[in-house]
């Protein structure tokens, strides 16, 4: 699906995302994360953090429906353990980095499906 535009709500003291249909108008809401879309648009993933909302995730979607459908989720033990999103490596790997910055995990598409690989530090 090529037709997508993102739009950032902004409310007192979180946000949402939207991304909003361009052919249908339909709405897919985020809450507290940013959709960072693969080179090829063919993916996006959201890293989600709000410890008051106890919204703590990494979540791959795939841009080919609407509403768009998880592929992949990761929820952490605790928000200790939560992440953010650094950058795209391609289309089918994904560079992290740990909430309070200590480290560094990847997620890579395999033949198996999406893995996360902790690293680096």
């Amino acid at each position: 699906m090529r037709h997508l535009f993102v739009l950032k709500e902004h409310r007192y003291e979180s946000f949402n995302s939207i991304i909003v249909n361009g052919l249908t108008g339909e709405v897919f809401r985020i809450a507290d994360g940013v959709p960072n879309f693969s080179p090829d648009r063919k993916r996006f993933v959201v890293a989600a953090f709000n410890e008051q909302d106890g919204i703590n995730q990494v979540a791959v979607y795939g841009t080919n429906v609407f509403p768009p459908v998880p592929e992949w989720t990761y929820v952490p033990k605790s928000f200790m353990d939560g992440f953010e999103f650094v950058a795209w490596r391609g289309n089918n790997k994904i560079e992290l980095r740990s909430a309070d910055q200590k480290s560094t995990a990847t997620i890579s598409q395999t033949s198996d499906g999406w893995k996360l690989v902790a690293g680096g530090g």
